[in-house]
């Protein structure tokens, strides 16, 4: 995660200086600023969490960060790939909303506790939330936020920005970047929540 997060500010960096025009828009520094706090939150919950010794703590680690690496493969192959056609758009998202969840109630079930499918979904969402904007940040960046249709354009021209076409194109994608990494999580974790408690069941009471 550290790498990740070094990684993501790099891009960004990056971004500003190959990209002048983004350095005078008026939100670009707020996006930073959240850019920051959101890296600096996904530290924090990682650093907490690899503390956590007992055997479910280490599944959740595991099949979390599995899954995770998953979500974010599966972003930049269909980020990348030529198959992606609109008619196809909506898988990336449908993953990355989807696959935290599930997994989290896999795991719940599989050690009968909820806190495990829980623990689960937040290193599934940290994990995907993460690669999920450096897949994104760097189709970006390569391809200098194209392709341009005609909604982007139109935006463009009504935004009454001094700056380029390119440069207004990649502010817009790398903000939909850290969309993506602060919506994964928050929506992976509460909806993996839910799956969590719906699989765990009752705990079995021994005999005495």
């Amino acid at each position: 995660m550290g790498i990740a997060i070094g990684a993501s500010s790099v891009l960004v960096a990056y971004g500003l200086e190959s990209y002048p025009g983004l350095r005078t828009e008026t939100g670009t520094w707020a996006a930073v600023a959240v850019l920051a706090a959101t890296l600096t939150a996904y530290g924090l919950i990682t650093t907490v969490l690899s503390r956590e010794t007992e055997d479910s703590a280490t599944v959740a680690r595991r099949y979390g960060s599995l899954i995770g690496l998953t979500v974010g493969g599966s972003w930049f192959f269909l980020l990348t790939s030529y198959a992606l056609t609109p008619d196809l758009s909506f898988l990336p998202l449908a993953i990355a909303l989807l696959a935290p969840p599930v997994t989290a109630g896999a795991v719940a079930a599989k050690e009968h506790s909820a806190a495990a499918g829980v623990r689960t979904a937040v290193w599934a969402g940290l994990t995907g939330g993460m690669l999920i904007f450096i897949a994104y940040s760097v189709c970006v960046l390569v391809t200098r936020g194209k392709p341009y249709d005609a909604a982007l354009i139109n935006e463009f021209h009504h935004s009454g920005t001094t700056t380029t076409l390119a440069s207004y194109a990649v502010g817009d994608g790398l903000t939909q970047a850290l969309t993506m990494m602060v919506i994964v999580p928050v929506v992976g974790v509460a909806f993996g929540s839910i799956a969590s408690l719906a699989a765990a069941g009752k705990p079995v009471t021994p005999t005495p």
